[in-house]
This record gives structure tokens, C-alpha cells and sequence, in this order.
């Protein structure tokens, strides 16, 4: 029995996404992947370290290394998609992390140590990296997504983006869903609500 009930943010429909996309239906399914993130970020925003670290008997992972494994994850597939994109044409450079943010995404491996450092276990440090993958690599390669069927290069897990920007609205769902086990058990229940229908 959870300790404490916590009401999350409303969720949020329809979302939007900033900027023009080349696909339409690319722009819908980041767009999704932009509020999943937002909810994400909200079910950890108000933990302290000690919630954040939590490792129930038998759960080798925290709500912290969770969270910066779904950003991991996401900038690695993510990637998959620059070379759709002919960037030379553009006039444009490809987007990439900067130092700092990759030197984070780092302890969100498989094999990464545990606990991630200190500096990490915050929930404000740990939103912000979620949201700053989001917007400074993820939002940016996609936009130029012409074509959700084009064909991905063989070392990529799935054939499409299509495929590909649907397994990340997946893997967010499912480990956003994991954090929030781990907060009822270490309890508090995390109880979400709507936003008012427009």
C-alpha cells in the first residue's frame, strides 16, 4: 500500500510538435514521442535521491538509470535515420549531442555501472536530459524525414523509419510504466489524470 498519492500532470491530446516536418506522418508519431517524454519526466520530477535509486529486491535497475536509458536508446536509434536525409544538399550540418549530454547518456547502457553519480540523481538533471535528446537531435532529424517507408541501412534494428519512430513510442511506453512501478513500491502512487477535452 502506497504511503503517499501523488497527482501527475494532465495528459495531454491531441500534442503537437514546433516546426515543419517533410512528413506529415513523421511529425505525428514525434509529436507522441515528445509528450510520452513529458510524462516520463513527470512521474520522477518530484523524487528525491533516495526514490530515484530505489531497487526492489530481484530489480537490478533504478528510476535514474531508467531514465537515462530511454534517452540512450533513443539517441542510438535515432541515429539510424541521418543518412536518409542528405544533409550536404541541405546546406546543413547533421545535428549531434553536445560533450556534456553524451558523456550523460553514457550511464544508461545495459552494462553501465550502478549507481549512476551523484550528479545524475536529480530529478531536474534527469528531465533535462530527456527533453534535450528529444529537442536537439530526435526533433531535428526527424523534421527532415521525407519518406516514413524509406529503407534504413542493414545495421539497423528495423527497416523504416516508420518502424523505427513506432519501437521508440513502444520502448518509452514500457519503461515509463516500469518508473512507475518502482515509485508505488517505494510508495508513492502516481495517479494521472486528463487535460480537458478542446
Amino acid at each position: 500500500m502506497a504511503k503517499t498519492t501523488t497527482t501527475g500532470r494532465a495528459r495531454l491530446y491531441p500534442w503537437r510538435v514546433d516546426g515543419n516536418f517533410e512528413s506529415s506522418e513523421v511529425e505525428q508519431q514525434v509529436a507522441l514521442m515528445g509528450e510520452l517524454i513529458e510524462r516520463a519526466a513527470d512521474q520522477l520530477h518530484d523524487l528525491p535521491p533516495d526514490a530515484l535509486l530505489f531497487r526492489p529486491e530481484g530489480v537490478w535497475f533504478s528510476i535514474a538509470w531508467l531514465a537515462l536509458h530511454m534517452s540512450k536508446n533513443e539517441h542510438e536509434q535515432i541515429r539510424h535515420l541521418l543518412p536518409v536525409t542528405d544533409w550536404h544538399t541541405l546546406g546543413q550540418e547533421p545535428p549531434q549531442l553536445g560533450k556534456e549530454l553524451a558523456e550523460r547518456l553514457q550511464w544508461g547502457g545495459l552494462e553501465s555501472p550502478q549507481p549512476p553519480p551523484d550528479s545524475l540523481v536529480d530529478p531536474a538533471t534527469l528531465a533535462e536530459t530527456m527533453r534535450s535528446v528529444y529537442q536537439e537531435f530526435t526533433v531535428p532529424v526527424c523534421r527532415r524525414v521525407a519518406d516514413p517507408d524509406a529503407r534504413l541501412g542493414e545495421s539497423c534494428l528495423f527497416a523504416t523509419p516508420r518502424d523505427l519512430i513506432a519501437h521508440m513510442n513502444w520502448h518509452w511506453t514500457y519503461h515509463s510504466g516500469q518508473i512507475g512501478l518502482l515509485r508505488l513500491q517505494w510508495g508513492d502512487e502516481y495517479v494521472w489524470i486528463l487535460a480537458e477535452r478542446t
